[in-house]
């Protein structure tokens, strides 16, 4: 089954499903994975392909949630996974971006980090062919993951990513933002004051926040991986630069892996361009 997804709204930041939640394998599980941090029981959702086999090697694909909502609306990119014959993890890393254990807090990332080592215990993963997409908010995660933890994956692929959280406040704040759609940058303003513990600048604390959850300060480790930024060039809600200045980062850090595509779209992913990429992909 092929699917392909253009989703061009402020939908895909804020409280509102990223896709259909309705249509995704009727083989998806809900399953529990526990946090070798702090013990935490995280819901996922995992897609294993009805003729999976223990005698041979199958690619694994982890799918990251966009930055308002849990792990349950990226379930119907677990139809790219199925298409593929891939097993596939949607992780829910402590949900939506609302509190200070979500948005890339090290709690969410190794949170990732468990949904790998879990899948690999479980099934006879080729490691490989490890993958990781996201968009929107699970951009921001995709890079962050990159950044953190390279020897993970095959291969990343990040749709209209955050790249700093700092930068993207100042971006959404009252009478600077060049978004139209003013609600949504005064939740965002607010949402990044929630997670960080006020403004950029407010102290020295509040900044430490506002960098460690910016993958731009950590994507230079991923040097070596191969990993595509893309951007929609007419993207209101995360301008381009975000994917751009990760990639020229990388550049700057000598990579020969990473790819950039900036797109005529605005804030949009194409989950099957996506996977397409990263089948091509290997360690």
């Amino acid at each position: 089954m092929r699917l392909r997804i253009t989703v061009v709204l402020a939908v895909l930041l804020l409280n509102s499903p990223f896709f259909c939640a309705d249509k995704f394998p009727p083989e998806t599980q809900d399953i529990r994975v526990r946090s070798s941090l702090d013990g935490d029981m995280q819901p996922c959702a995992l897609f294993v392909p009805g003729d999976y086999s223990a005698a041979k090697l199958i690619p694994l694909v982890v799918i990251l949630h966009s930055w308002g909502s849990d792990y349950t609306p990226s379930k119907p990119v677990l139809l790219e996974a199925k298409r593929k014959g891939w097993i596939g993890i949607c992780a829910n890393y402590r949900g939506g971006n609302q509190g200070k254990n979500a948005c890339a807090s090290p709690q969410a990332v190794q949170d990732i980090v468990d949904v790998v080592d879990y899948a690999c215990k479980q099934y006879n993963i080729d490691k490989n062919r490890i993958y990781l997409f996201g968009a929107s908010g699970g951009g921001h995660m995709a890079m962050m993951m990159a950044g953190r933890h390279p020897e993970l994956w095959a291969g990343v692929s990040e749709w209209c990513g955050i790249s700093d959280l700092a930068k993207w406040s100042s971006e959404h704040r009252r009478g600077k933002s060049l978004c139209t759609d003013k609600k949504f940058s005064e939740t965002v303003f607010e949402n990044l004051k929630a997670i960080c513990g006020g403004v950029p600048g407010k102290n020295e604390k509040v900044d430490k926040e506002y960098f460690e959850r910016s993958p731009i300060n950590f994507i230079e480790n991923a040097k070596d991986l191969n990993i595509s930024f893309n951007h929609g060039k007419n993207d209101e809600l995360v301008p381009y630069h975000h994917s751009e200045d990760a990639y020229n980062k990388l550049l700057a850090a000598g990579s020969k892996k990473a790819v950039l595509y900036l797109h005529d779209n605005q804030h949009a992913a194409d989950t099957k361009k996506a996977f397409d990429w990263l089948e091509k992909q290997t360690k």
